[in-house]
């Protein structure tokens, strides 16, 4: 017998690109302020300081206490749940999508961000992120072995991406194109034109769009976040994270759901029957 003697590494390779999350590292900061004595204000991560409204709270206080709120869920989600976002989708945006096929439920958007990658690309395939943008857009393309494209967001542009900057060998290349408005770090907005133009340069190149809505119910001075589903027919390029944490104060329930294109989300909700059950 042969024994493999050498040092061997328990760390993926993939880690080199990825690292940790810096929400973990500014958690880890804050800790030690707080254990020295110092009375920190918190400007991390963006958790809602307040609770969720009291009907909620009276609502999951009853579905605690009954004994079939404790076996496997389904992970695609409750039919009744995807239900009742299909129903927002319509009641908010004006929006119809199928919820057997077009809405899948999440564990938090951050669930099918991280994943969706996963799903929908092949190793050394490329995807346009946002520069600046939400760690995980580009950490989810460190996971799945995906090149990252940074689509720069610069002051003189009014921090909106320059969609007529991308060459056209990247769109021929990209799998998918992520961006999300209201934005974050930089919470720029935009009007359904920007949208329109979006999905038409999505069309021509054959690349999913993907909007990550976290942000719906927190517009400012009259502004009303859009869904880029409203532009007539986009579902067939394009699909919508919506989250709970922000707009519902429910960050800690970790609850999420994705819209849109069918096939995309086909395609995650079998990645996810193999790695999780679904909601509480």
């Amino acid at each position: 017998m042969i024994l493999n003697t050498a040092k061997r590494s328990w760390r993926s390779d993939k880690l080199a690109n990825l690292g940790s999350s810096i929400f973990s590292e500014v958690s880890h900061w804050k800790m030690e302020a707080q254990q020295s004595g110092l009375d920190i204000i918190d400007l991390g991560i963006g958790s809602p300081d307040r609770a969720p409204t009291p009907e909620v709270r009276q609502v999951l206080s009853k579905a605690a206490l009954r004994e079939d709120s404790y076996s496997y869920p389904s992970s695609c989600g409750s039919r009744q749940f995807r239900l009742k976002a299909a129903a927002w989708m319509h009641y908010r945006f004006g929006v119809s999508v199928d919820p057997e096929q077009e809405v899948l439920t999440l564990m938090g958007s951050q669930d099918g961000l991280a994943h969706l990658a996963l799903a929908i690309c092949n190793p050394g395939d490329k995807a346009i992120v946002p520069d600046p943008g939400y760690p995980i857009y580009s950490g989810a393309l460190a996971i799945a072995g995906v090149e990252p494209v940074y689509l720069p967001l610069k002051a003189e542009n009014g921090f909106l991406p320059d969609l007529d900057s991308i060459p056209e060998t990247v769109w021929q290349e990209a799998v998918f194109i992520l961006l999300n408005f209201p934005g974050n770090p930089i919470s720029t907005e935009v009007d359904l034109s920007f949208f329109e133009k979006l999905i038409s340069l999505a069309r021509k190149w054959n690349v999913l769009v993907v909007h990550d809505l976290a942000y719906s119910e927190m517009g400012f001075d009259g502004y009303r976040p859009l869904s880029i589903l409203e532009v007539p027919g986009a579902s067939d390029t394009a699909v919508e994270f919506h989250s709970f944490s922000k707009s519902f104060n429910m960050a800690g329930c970790r609850i999420g759901f994705l819209v849109g294109n069918r096939e995309a989300i086909g395609a995650l909700r079998e990645l996810k029957s193999n790695i999780d059950y679904g909601v509480f």
